[in-house]
């Protein structure tokens, strides 16, 4: 098991190494969802209301502002119709 010093090292030299922002990744993510929600002909609104989550929050994933958890990725994924691991290989 990777400690918690070792993986923030681990972590720190990524970013180093890529000399990438530290939201890099989220705001990727936020790119596909935006995406593949446009794609659906979808407005952030009727994405909500079918995650039953907040519109606010929605901006903020898409706007790589936050880090959605898994249980919200889910949800997005669902109501999206694609797997979490496909999201993930379109970052």
């Amino acid at each position: 098991m990777v400690g918690y010093k070792r993986l923030t090292d681990i972590l720190g030299y990524i970013k180093l190494l890529f000399n990438v922002r530290e939201n890099f990744f989220y705001e990727k993510l936020g790119n596909v969802i935006l995406r593949l929600r446009e794609n659906k002909k979808l407005t952030q609104e009727q994405l909500c209301f079918l995650c039953e989550i907040n519109r606010s929050y929605l901006f903020k994933i898409e706007k790589g502002l936050t880090n959605p958890s898994i249980k919200t990725l889910s949800k997005i994924c669902k109501t999206l119709r694609i797997k979490i691991r496909d999201l993930i290989k379109k970052i």
